[in-house]
């Protein structure tokens, strides 16, 4: 299966966005991690990716978890943080099943699903991630890694300021 996602800052899809596909199995930090790559942002604030765009009792938030956990923000590897991840209990307590370790296809999206991924809290990044395609017949190739890039339009700074 490969989802197309087309992925933009919220008020922006015509002027700048990301086309991109992604296996089923990707997870949900995974997706954080490759939105902010391919826009030029660092990635050292927290996040959040949820299933509306304003909280409501319906909002279903994909999150960090508890703080115990070792930090990938602070961390020199961050591919060695996320494996000390796998040390402590999935899901985590505090948000249940709702952890960013999880794949995308926990979301059981179809075609025109939208979810919300809020980035850096103070300055309230919030991309929008449209499900365009849902192609259960197609694979990735086992070399992409579960992540292609197909278009990408215009650029934003993360510090503009």
């Amino acid at each position: 299966m490969v989802y197309t996602l087309k992925i933009y800052p919220y008020g922006k899809g015509r002027t700048c966005y990301r086309t991109v596909e992604v296996a089923p199995q990707f997870s949900f930090i995974e997706l954080a991690q490759n939105i902010l790559l391919s826009f030029d942002f660092d990635f050292d604030h927290l996040f959040e990716i949820r299933t509306t765009l304003r909280h409501t009792d319906k909002t279903i938030t994909y999150s960090l978890g508890d703080f115990n956990r070792p930090s990938i923000f602070e961390a020199v590897d961050q591919a060695k943080a996320l494996n000390a991840w796998d040390d402590f209990n999935d899901p985590c307590p505090e948000y249940g099943e709702f952890d960013i370790r999880r794949p995308l296809s926990h979301l059981d999206p179809v075609k025109g699903t939208k979810i919300y991924f809020n980035y850096d809290f103070g300055d309230n990044w919030i991309f929008v991630i449209n499900f365009q395609k849902v192609e259960p017949e197609r694979e990735m190739s086992r070399f992409s890694g579960g992540y292609s890039s197909i278009s990408s339009k215009g650029d934003i700074e993360q510090y503009p300021y």
